[in-house]
C-alpha cells in the first residue's frame, strides 16, 4: 500500500499498519523490518524488541550451522 508493507492476520485484518519499506518473516512469531535503510524486529504483539537502528540483520537460517 503506498509503496510501504504491513502484515494481515488471518482474518484478513491488519496486524501491522503498511507503513515499512520492508518486512521479512523471522522466527518465533517475530519480524524482520526495514526503513531507510535500517533493520529492526517486530515481536508477535506488533511492538519493536530490537529498535530500528541497525544497518544490517542476519536472517533466521532454518537449518542451524554447526561448526567442527
Amino acid at each position: 500500500m503506498n509503496g510501504k508493507y504491513g502484515l494481515l492476520d488471518r482474518n484478513g485484518k491488519w496486524a501491522f499498519q503498511p507503513e515499512h519499506e520492508d518486512i521479512h518473516i523471522g522466527a518465533k512469531n517475530m519480524w524482520y523490518a526495514m526503513d531507510n535503510d535500517k533493520w529492526g524486529v517486530i515481536g508477535a504483539n506488533g511492538q519493536f524488541v530490537i529498535p530500528m537502528e541497525y544497518k544490517l540483520s542476519l536472517i533466521h537460517i532454518s537449518e542451524p550451522t554447526r561448526l567442527r
